[in-house]
């Protein structure tokens, strides 16, 4: 009776639904791996180019850092030669103050 009754259910199905040929499994099997592929490759390439963006915004941020720096040194730079200038404004001061002083005490004696 068991076995009448699958092999009716196997006659029923094979008439109620087209047959699919185990070609045309493995077929679509075939394009959904292909899909499924293709899917991994797109979310990698996405995943690469974020990466890239990473990079790119570090070393947009490593080059302000630079030319911050290089600002910096130039204003050190200035701010040395700015104290040279005074420091020897300061030398010249006394010595024209020495030579005044001098001046005075050869006048003086003169007199």
């Amino acid at each position: 009776m068991r076995c009448s009754f699958m092999c009716v259910l196997d006659e029923e199905s094979l008439v109620d639904k087209p047959s699919i040929l185990p070609g045309q499994v493995q077929h679509r099997d075939q394009q959904r791996k292909q899909v499924q592929h293709t899917d991994q490759q797109r979310k990698q390439v996405q995943h690469r180019d974020q990466e890239h963006k990473q990079v790119q915004h570090r070393d947009q941020e490593h080059k302000q850092v630079q030319h911050r720096d290089q600002e910096h040194k130039q204003v050190h730079h200035r701010d040395q030669q700015r104290k040279q200038v005074q420091h020897r404004d300061q030398e010249h001061k006394q010595v024209q103050h020495r030579d005044q002083e001098r001046t005075l005490r050869s006048h003086k004696q003169k007199s």
